[in-house]
């Protein structure tokens, strides 16, 4: 375990910014937004951390839409494996 001389300028730093809570207003943006955008994006739009925005929408139940994930696995997978080849 670190002591508080042991903490690094980035902990330091992560530790200083404050905590913005979820108002209603943000909540519904995220319901709005969040099954048919990736969750990088999301967080960008909305101006918070990625962990923040993927936490709030598991706590409140939020799902892609399956077509918007069907989307992002051929996207993912194309980036993997290369586009296919047409016969």
């Amino acid at each position: 375990m670190k002591n508080n001389e042991e903490t690094t300028k980035e902990e330091q730093e992560r530790l200083k910014r404050p905590y913005r809570r979820w108002t209603s207003e943000d909540k519904k943006l995220l319901k709005k937004i969040f099954p048919t955008m990736m969750n990088t994006e999301v967080a960008n739009e909305m101006g918070r951390p990625l962990s923040s925005v993927i936490s709030q929408a598991f706590k409140m139940r939020l799902k892609k839409k399956p077509t918007f994930r069907t989307q992002i696995g051929r996207i993912n997978i194309a980036k993997r494996w290369g586009s296919p080849k047409k016969k």
